[in-house]
């Protein structure tokens, strides 16, 4: 905190005016609504290339946006799972999408994940052990209740040849996906699970369906990999998830 208020007292009050003055001048409207770890290494300005006023972004632990059950909201699940109704039936991240998308028509829709994800890691040591819910241990109920479906899609991919399927209550959004188990350890399989499950989820409220449906948002994942700081992007045409390069670009821009 020392460290920001002394950044924001060098800052002076004029150079933040205008800041501001050319932002409203240029009448922004972001086209684009991200979905982001809360990992203070992921920034979309280094990784992304994303300037002010681009971009709606939303951050929280393992990029999760919520399922929506049948019949109702995420609360269903946790009557379910709990016998209770918790207080995180309504998240951030639902909010979010339909601000975005619902209020300020914004097209593109991008579930952010990345390599050597902390809340992953926590997820993969939670998977074979049964928990109650504890609202001491918020981060562990979260990704209890949020990234069962990521360990099920994961058990699909063990139990199969690596290909995996997504969206299919959704025909025309529907696609399958490879992972590559020799390239990628546990964990970053585990965070390219999790960020294609994210697309699911949010088809999965009905507010998004009529959009997706008639082409008026568009669903997308990147996967950045800290190791050596390349972008990747999941392309439904080759299944998998593929490095960005000035040679990917055009083709993966067509699709």
């Amino acid at each position: 905190m020392q460290r920001i208020l002394r950044s924001i007292a060098q800052q002076s009050r004029k150079t933040r005016l205008e800041s501001i003055q050319r932002l409203n001048q240029q009448s922004l409207h972001p086209q684009a609504i991200l979905f982001c770890c809360v990992d203070s290494r992921f920034v979309t300005s280094r990784f992304l290339g994303l300037d002010v006023g681009d971009a709606y972004t939303v951050r929280n632990p393992g990029n999760i946006i919520p399922f929506c059950f049948p019949g109702g909201s995420v609360a269903n699940l946790l009557i379910f799972l709990y016998g209770t109704k918790q207080p995180s039936a309504i998240t951030e991240a639902t909010a979010s999408l339909q601000l975005a998308c619902c209020e300020s028509k914004v097209p593109e829709v991008i579930v952010c994940g990345h390599s050597d994800c902390k809340a992953m890691k926590l997820l993969w040591s939670l998977r074979n052990e049964k928990h109650e819910w504890d609202s001491r241990m918020p981060l562990n109920a979260w990704l209890m209740l949020q990234g069962r479906a990521t360990l099920e899609k994961y058990e699909q991919m063990e139990e199969t040849d690596g290909s995996i399927s997504f969206l299919n209550k959704w025909q025309s959004l529907s696609f399958e996906a490879s992972i590559d188990r020799k390239k990628w350890n546990e964990l970053d399989q585990l965070s390219q699970i999790n960020c294609l499950q994210q697309l699911e989820n949010i088809a999965s409220h009905n507010f998004m369906a009529s959009f997706l449906k008639s082409d008026k948002a568009f669903l997308h994942a990147l996967w950045l990999n800290f190791e050596d700081c390349v972008v990747h992007y999941f392309s439904k045409k080759k299944k998998k998830f593929v490095p960005i390069t000035s040679e990917s670009a055009a083709e993966l821009q067509s699709e």
